[in-house]
């Protein structure tokens, strides 16, 4: 069933277009704020304690509506985990990524800029021009798509809306210091350690195999912060654009259709993967 909901959600996703319609994260929004004015100020509420009150009762409550919907018909649950899945994953990688090619192609590269801005400070002013665009949608791939789809896999249901949960709130909390935005940074590089490093080996799987492990073995440390900086650096090594470079080309756009195209090989191998996983019996 893992299999066949990952695959119904991309597909989805592929055929009707982005469904970020359906991506509205208000109801949790009006959960923590409440929960912030009510305990903002206890000594418990900054820290894991607090960050526990915040995420656990939605997947509880997630997994009741799960087993009562079990007992009318598995058909119900299978419903709700694809539709569960669907509302984790962020934005479309390839709509969000095209609509920066189309920009640039037209001669604006505002919606390039927006996606560069979000870059975390691990990504390095040596990068040539379109590498920074080309960073930015990696983590984005990881963050909306290859994180969500791990604990997916590994979890379920409730592992896919914890991701999603736990993004969603660094993203609310981006800038904002404190014991409580602290807990969400923390659990959101641990749920990201695995995940992150598996999409790395595919895409050295799917890219550049030397220069991805070169890179990797150059930032690979004992920390959970380098995650986001492993990622662009692999990606990069990955890519190899130094030697596929087109110097009549807008090297941004090449960065971009190369990024899109490492994405989607890296995607067709995890499924692969996870289609022979289901095929002995691994996953239901």
């Amino acid at each position: 069933m893992t299999l066949i909901a990952v695959l119904l959600a991309l597909a989805l996703e592929h055929f009707f277009g982005a469904l970020d319609q359906v991506r509205t994260y208000r109801w949790f929004d009006a959960w923590h704020a409440a929960l912030e004015r009510r305990f903002t100020g206890s000594a418990w509420w900054d820290g894991p304690a607090g960050l526990m009150l915040a995420v656990v009762p939605p997947l509880v409550l997630l997994l009741i509506v799960a087993h009562l919907l079990a007992k009318i018909s598995i058909i119900l649950v299978f419903l709700l985990t694809t539709a569960v899945l669907i509302h984790s994953l962020g934005a479309d990688f390839n709509t969000r990524i095209g609509r920066s090619l189309g920009g640039l192609e037209a001669g604006d590269d505002t919606a390039l800029r927006a996606e560069e801005a979000a870059l975390p400070a691990a990504a390095t002013a040596e990068d040539r021009e379109g590498e920074r665009g080309a960073r930015a949608f990696l983590l984005r791939a990881h963050e909306d798509l290859f994180g969500v789809l791990f604990w997916f896999i590994v979890l379920g249901m409730v592992g896919a809306l914890l991701f999603c949960l736990a993004r969603h709130l660094r993203a609310r909390l981006a800038g904002i210091h404190g014991g409580h935005a602290a807990a969400v940074e923390r659990l959101y590089l641990v749920l990201s350690w695995p995940s992150a490093r598996l999409f790395a080996l595919g895409m050295a799987l799917a890219g550049s195999l030397v220069d991805a492990m070169e890179a990797w073995r150059s930032v690979e440390r004992a920390d959970l912060a380098v995650t986001e900086e492993l990622i662009g650096s692999v990606g990069m090594g990955a890519l190899n654009l130094s030697a596929s470079g087109d110097d009549a080309a807008d090297p941004r756009i090449v960065c971009l259709e190369e990024t899109r195209a490492l994405v989607n090989r890296t995607l067709i191998i995890w499924l692969t993967v996870l289609g022979l996983m289901t095929l002995r019996g691994w996953f239901a």
